[in-house]
């Protein structure tokens, strides 16, 4: 759902557009700190650590990439792919992954041009179903396509040697049409996961969003640029609001979020603000780094993740304590940035 809301201003009329994002298909994770060979980074519980490559394709230290898990497809860590060939539309180097069960492949289409792919790994594989990528390509490093290259493999048999032009070859991986139950759960072919960095802070700290004035509950929240009630974000043009499913990872929605709003061309990266609430159920147990807005005291909304029904919290239920339905919350952090009271967006 995409809502744009024009904010009066005392100097002019501002449009600060508004994306809400609910993904219902995808337990509270906790922090890993990634090890060094990955760049010790920090990312949600259960994701993948993947190195980080900057635009020379050098590693970057104390920093990684995160894969997160898809429970849909299998449990396990998924595959690094390394930095796509292609950057997003700031020139930034984009990260890529794939899930458990699948490679990193890629084709050379017509004109030369690279398609980054994950291709399924069957159990009846006997060769490579795809263009086998080129070592420095895997490592982050740009392989530059020319009018010929040597030594690789393409799908269906063809032969790429020395002598093969590029402008000559049609995009040959299967499509991924699902012809039954199992191929609609995993498809041969899909695109890439773009994968998401941040800060360490933005994964440990977990905020509180006040509700109703002097009470002691507040809404749990992750965001991209810290707290949304305290620090004035002048520059800030879009805001991105991601909605965890059932297993309430707002951490992994946090960065798919992230990373999402990079692909898009129109708002510069740093003017973007990304948050991502978090409905909380007694079943999650002591919430580390909670960062209540007015200081000690507080403590952040749960809602009752099994009666009357499963996940009340999607259907509007009040909380447990604070009696604060999780729709008013909703509403609260959209009016938050439509009316901003205390003037942070200006």
């Amino acid at each position: 759902i995409s809502t744009g809301v024009r904010r009066r201003s005392t100097r002019n009329q501002l449009l600060l557009p508004i994306l809400l994002a609910t993904f219902l298909t995808s337990q509270c994770h906790a922090v890993v700190k990634c090890d060094a060979s990955v760049g010790g980074g920090t990312c949600p519980d259960n994701n993948t650590c993947c190195p980080l490559f900057d635009d020379d394709g050098v590693q970057v230290k104390d920093s990684s990439s995160c894969l997160p898990p898809n429970k849909h497809i299998a449990a396990g860590p998924g595959v690094c792919c390394g930095r796509s060939v292609n950057s997003n539309a700031w020139e930034e180097p984009v990260m890529t992954g794939c899930p458990v069960g699948y490679r990193c492949a890629a084709t050379i289409a017509k004109y030369g041009n690279v398609e980054e792919y994950c291709q399924r790994v069957r159990d009846t594989d006997t060769r490579l179903d795809a263009i086998e990528l080129a070592e420095g390509m895997t490592k982050g490093i740009e392989a530059r396509v020319t009018g010929r290259i040597k030594d690789r493999k393409l799908l269906r048999g063809y032969d790429l040697t020395e002598e093969t032009d590029n402008n000559e070859l049609q995009s040959s991986y299967e499509e991924g049409i699902c012809s039954n139950a199992t191929d609609a759960v995993h498809p041969n072919t899909f695109p890439r996961y773009s994968l998401c960095t941040l800060p360490p802070a933005a994964f440990e700290n977990v905020h509180g969003f006040p509700l109703k004035d002097g009470d002691d509950w507040e809404l749990a929240y992750y965001s991209n640029m810290g707290s949304i009630t305290t620090v004035v974000k002048a520059d800030v043009r879009f805001v991105f609001i991601s909605i965890h499913g059932s297993s309430r990872n707002a951490d992994d929605y946090l960065c798919a979020a992230h990373s999402a709003s990079r692909l898009q061309a129109r708002y510069p990266p740093e003017s973007v603000l990304v948050v991502a609430p978090r409905f909380l159920a007694p079943e999650d147990g002591p919430l580390d780094g909670f960062r209540p807005s007015r200081g000690r005291g507080a403590l952040p909304l749960r809602w009752n993740e099994t009666s009357p029904i499963p996940h009340t919290w999607r259907y509007g239920a009040d909380s447990i304590q604070g009696g604060t339905s999780s729709y008013a919350a909703l509403d609260g952090l959209l009016e938050h940035f439509a009316l901003d009271p205390g003037g942070l967006y200006p």
